[in-house]
C-alpha cells in the first residue's frame, strides 16, 4: 500500500514575467530552504521568455507551473493563492533570493 504524498506546511506564491534573468537563483534559494514540507506555485503571467521551461526543468515535484493569461500580478496571485495546499503563504518575488532558514524561521514562528 502506497502512502498517501506528505502534505506541504507552507505554499509559496512566485509570479513571474519574463523573468528568465533571475529565475535560476531565485529557485536555488527556494531549493535549498532548510524547511523541505513546501510546495512552489509558480504563476506564469503571460511570459514571452524561457521562464516557464525554466520552471519545468527543476523537475521538482514540489514546483507546481501555473499559467496565467497575462491579467497581471494581482490575478496571478489570487490564481496561485486558489492553488494553495498548505495552511501557510509565503510572497516570493522571482528577482529575490530566499535565505536558507526563512521558511523554517517563518514556519516556527506563526
Amino acid at each position: 500500500m502506497r502512502e498517501p504524498p506528505v502534505s506541504p506546511l507552507v505554499s509559496i506564491l512566485l509570479p513571474f514575467k519574463d523573468a528568465a534573468n533571475t529565475l535560476d537563483e531565485c529557485l536555488d534559494s527556494i531549493r535549498a530552504q532548510s524547511l523541505g514540507r513546501f510546495e512552489l506555485l509558480a504563476v506564469d503571467d503571460g511570459s514571452a521568455d524561457d521562464s516557464a521551461e525554466r520552471i519545468r526543468a527543476c523537475a521538482d515535484p514540489r514546483f507546481r507551473l501555473l499559467p496565467n493569461p497575462g491579467a497581471g500580478i494581482v490575478a496571478a496571485l489570487n490564481a496561485g493563492l486558489r492553488q494553495a495546499r498548505a495552511p501557510l503563504v509565503a510572497r516570493m518575488d522571482a528577482d529575490d533570493i530566499m535565505h536558507p532558514e526563512r521558511l523554517r524561521l517563518q514556519y516556527d514562528f506563526m
